[in-house]
């Protein structure tokens, strides 16, 4: 758990978006901004991209490692496990 804005770098930040593209994380990393009580933290479900539309994302097992690519540099493939929105940081 973390110990408060503090210990994040958050003090006096006037705004935070966290960006996580994986449902699963985006819910635990969700209730973690919550218990800590970090009102300047937003999170949002997307990947961020150059460019505004939607990828899929892969997940090798359980869940555990997501990425936006099918296969890593050794070429195994990962299994499809979303279509997500892909936001720009403008």
């Amino acid at each position: 758990m973390l110990q408060g804005p503090r210990w994040w770098g958050l003090a006096g930040a006037a705004r935070v978006i966290a960006v996580e593209p994986s449902p699963r994380m985006c819910e635990y990393l969700s209730r973690n901004v919550s218990s800590n009580h970090l009102g300047t933290v937003t999170v949002v479900q997307a990947a961020c991209g150059g460019r505004p539309g939607q990828a899929v994302l892969y997940a090798r097992g359980d869940e555990v490692l997501n990425t936006l690519y099918c296969r890593d540099v050794l070429g195994s493939t990962f299994q499809p496990l979303l279509r997500t929105p892909v936001l720009t940081l403008e």
